[in-house]
């Protein structure tokens, strides 16, 4: 039994950092000084910390179950199955948010590339307009008139 109030000690220890964790990460959701990237940066490490401290517990939960009574196994797993719960629920709802945002960041991204891309002209790009120009100008037929008349043409 002594084997197990440590282990109880050390998933409640681990259960109460989760608890800051979520605490935390909700406290970076709500900053409004923050900017999208600071917050995306922050998620990720934090909702990464909360998955590792979801499994150190569940690693926890296993070596208890296997600890105590069959007859107090069915209470131990239910308890531990709702507060596990909502530390599961928590992550998966950061993770929609951190996902939200990078997809806020990605579109804005996107904007800004195609904002100050550099804008190319039709008439800067060679291609078959030009050419025809080109053709048209050379093939052009000159009247006589047009010939003779101007500055240096005498009557």
């Amino acid at each position: 039994m002594a084997d197990t109030a440590r282990l109880n000690g050390l998933r409640g220890g681990n259960r109460s950092a989760a608890t800051r964790l979520i605490n935390r990460i909700n406290n970076i959701l709500a900053d409004a000084a923050l900017s999208r990237t600071q917050k995306i940066h922050e998620l990720q490490s934090k909702v990464t910390a909360l998955d590792a401290k979801l499994t150190a517990i569940e690693g926890y939960d296993a070596a208890i179950f296997n600890e105590i009574d069959d007859d107090d196994l069915q209470a131990e797993m239910d308890d531990t199955d709702a507060s596990n719960q909502t530390i599961r629920d928590a992550s998966d709802n950061f993770m929609f948010q951190l996902k939200t945002l990078q997809d806020a960041e990605d579109a804005a991204n996107a904007t800004l590339a195609l904002a100050t891309a550099p804008v190319v002209t039709v008439a800067a790009t060679p291609g078959s307009s030009a050419t025809h120009i080109s053709i048209h100008v050379h093939n052009r037929k000159y009247e006589k008139g047009d010939l003779t008349s101007g500055a240096g043409a005498g009557a």
